[in-house]
């Protein structure tokens, strides 16, 4: 509480001293470590400052200490704590009475060991990149003793040796066990029984600092934090192909997307003739006699110049964003154009951008990317090292899915379960198995060649490895002093960068990081977007029947509707005539239905010299194809003269 007191007191009062604090980001693995250029002004504050605290004034003296430290010496007895002395910095230690302390001592006698003049048996356990074992080296010549160990732990045990001065004979365990606990037998193996019966000294290697192993031994402080992952076989690479623009969009994407254009086309040719002011629009009462035939003398002269074929070609045409020949004339024809351009819009910016990303992203086509999927899925099987610290997790954990996961490789434990690396690396590659271990020696096998295996999923299960000792071994203290200093310095990441880093394999190959596919699910927004503009354009298309027909409306005129109600009538039969008769001439032989058009065209010429309207309403002339009904009147005249 006091140390950050100070911290609090120093900031204020480099602020009140107009000072700035700028955050800096600093990485403490480089070394030499980097310094904040505000430091050491912040220093010269924390040095001034004298408040209040909780175990008295806070105040810092230049070395880092408190400068008006009090400490009450205390010892336990039967009835609680008793106070039995007291140091401060001025007057040292004051012990008012005699205190006797364990073993009888009167005095305080600190312990000193003395490893200058012993030689230490250190058993090792083989693992790759912390302790390689070998019988000959490249040139075949035989290796004895220490020559035939080297590795991270083996650098790191010289190191030790010449800091703390103590000699050492290494071996390596028998059974190829770290040390796991048997509740039945009621005793250890591996390493650890070798620590507990005094076989070995130390234990030097990949050996996992736990709860259960505490009890029964001694660890250091941890020299390399470590955690649980996984590792599994790369996707074999796939072979080129022309149709790989495609990826970046799902099969039922792609064919919805087409279905959708064509739709879109067969929809805005439906609405383009059915509209009042389409194409194929009907004569307005408005319109003078000149416009009339006007009129029909260009649409009997022109081929209709909005048919399907000219609304699906639209369609497609605004999916590549060229812009089309012919444009809807109706209002619900351009409402239907505008939802599904802005559709189109959104689709395309989507596959450009999935498309770049497919492009300069490395694609790993497995779905399982973390523990939680591996533990949901059944097709890959996974496990572990028997008769080790991570079988212990899985076996001892309350959570999920650890508890599930444990459950699998209790019930497939000779299927899953592996005794050594080497047998757990064979398995990934043979296929539909993961590998659990520790993050650092999955590493160390992922980076380097063949390059065939990566490692998946966020790290779980944080721990450490540690150096092993006897239960209430002197040496405890020591080595893990030794070993803060070793990462102080810079020394761990020095053999980490030796021994475990490697630059073999492209590092963007083994991580679970993926690019999807864009599937229709994520899309549906988008033809939620086309298909509600179909039908807004609907509504616009009764609207536009409404005004038509309002237009129609005429009390004056004796033949005109008299009413909305009527005009509507009215115009849905000629409609329903219209197009009878247009499909009349659709099911008609083409060379009669161009016979009739030339017949149309002469007796047109003839009207026009001829002022009796009478003379279209001869029942003997019949303009239709053979699957035509006889023609009613001037107004279905009229609408075949449109064909």
């Amino acid at each position: 509480m006091d140390a950050v007191l100070l911290l609090a007191y120093g900031l204020r009062d480099m602020l009140a001293a107009g000072e700035t604090v700028d955050p800096e980001s600093l990485n403490c693995s480089v070394i030499p470590h980097p310094e904040w250029s505000r430091g050491e002004t912040f220093l010269q504050h924390l040095h001034m400052v004298d408040g209040p605290g909780v175990t008295g004034r806070v105040s810092m003296k230049s070395d880092g200490s408190s400068r008006n430290a009090v400490y009450d010496v205390v010892t336990l007895e039967k009835d609680g704590w008793k106070k039995v002395g007291r140091w401060n910095d001025s007057a040292g230690l004051t012990l008012p009475e005699r205190v006797t302390f364990m073993g009888g001592q009167q005095e305080v006698i600190d312990f000193i060991s003395d490893l200058s003049n012993r030689t230490l048996r250190v058993v090792t356990h083989k693992e790759q990149g912390f302790v390689h074992i070998r019988d000959t080296d490249e040139w075949g010549k035989n290796l004895t003793g220490k020559e035939r160990f080297s590795g991270f732990c083996i650098d790191l045990l010289e190191w030790l040796s010449e800091k703390l001065g103590f000699r050492y004979e290494l071996y390596e365990v028998e059974d190829n066990n770290f040390g796991a606990y048997d509740p039945e037998l009621k005793k250890w193996n591996g390493m650890v029984h070798d620590v507990i019966t005094k076989t070995a000294d130390i234990a030097m290697a990949t050996l996992t600092i736990t709860a259960q192993r505490e009890e029964a031994c001694d660890f250091t402080m941890p020299y390399v934090d470590v955690g649980l992952t996984f590792i599994m076989g790369k996707e074999e690479t796939k072979t080129y192909s022309l149709l790989n623009f495609l990826t970046p969009f799902e099969r039922d994407l792609w064919f919805m997307f087409v279905v959708t254009a064509v739709a879109v086309g067969i929809f805005q040719a439906v609405i383009n003739y059915l509209s009042p002011y389409g194409y194929r629009a009907q004569e307005q009462p408005g319109q003078s006699e000149r416009s009339k035939r006007r009129r029909r003398h260009e649409d009997l002269n022109a081929k209709p110049p909005y048919r399907l074929s000219d609304a699906v070609w639209q369609s497609f045409t605004m999916l590549v964003q060229i812009g089309p020949e012919v444009f809807p004339r109706s209002y619900a024809g351009r409402i239907t154009a505008i939802f599904f351009g802005l559709g189109t819009m959104v689709l395309l910016a989507t596959y450009t951008a999935n498309l770049a990303a497919f492009l300069t992203v490395s694609r790993l086509m497995s779905g399982i990317n973390s523990v939680e999927d591996l533990a949901a899925q059944s097709e890959v099987l996974y496990g572990a090292r028997g008769s080790g610290a991570t079988e212990s997790f899985f076996l001892e954990s309350k959570l999920e899915p650890y508890k599930t996961m444990a459950r699998l490789m209790t019930e497939k434990r000779d299927d899953v379960m592996v005794t050594s690396m080497e047998e757990g690396l064979k398995k990934v590659r043979e296929g539909n198995y993961a590998f659990i271990s520790d993050n650092v020696v999955l590493d160390y096998v992922a980076t380097r060649q063949p390059c065939d295996i990566k490692t998946v999923g966020r790290l779980f299960r944080n721990a450490g490895y540690g150096v092993l000792l006897a239960k209430g071994s002197p040496y405890t203290g020591e080595f893990s002093n030794a070993i803060i200093q070793a990462r102080e310095s810079g020394f761990i990441e020095t053999l980490t960068k030796k021994w475990i880093t490697s630059n073999e394999c492209d590092k963007s190959q083994n991580t679970g990081a993926s690019q999807d596919r864009i599937s229709i699910n994520k899309m549906l927004g988008v033809f939620v977007v086309i298909y509600g503009g179909m039908c807004v354009s609907l509504v616009v298309l009764v609207f536009e029947w409404l005004v038509a027909s309002c237009r129609d409306v005429d009390t004056k005129k004796p033949k005109a509707p008299k009413s909305i109600g009527e005009a509507v009538s009215k115009n849905l039969r000629s409609q329903a005539r219209r197009y009878k008769s247009d499909w009349d001439s659709f099911c008609g032989d083409k060379r009669e239905l161009d016979d009739n058009r030339t017949e149309i065209r002469m007796k047109r010429r003839s009207a026009n010299n001829n002022t009796s309207a009478n003379h279209y309403n001869t029942r003997d002339h019949r303009p239709f194809s053979a699957c035509s009904s006889e023609p009613d009147g001037e107004e279905e005249l009229l609408h075949v003269t449109v064909l």
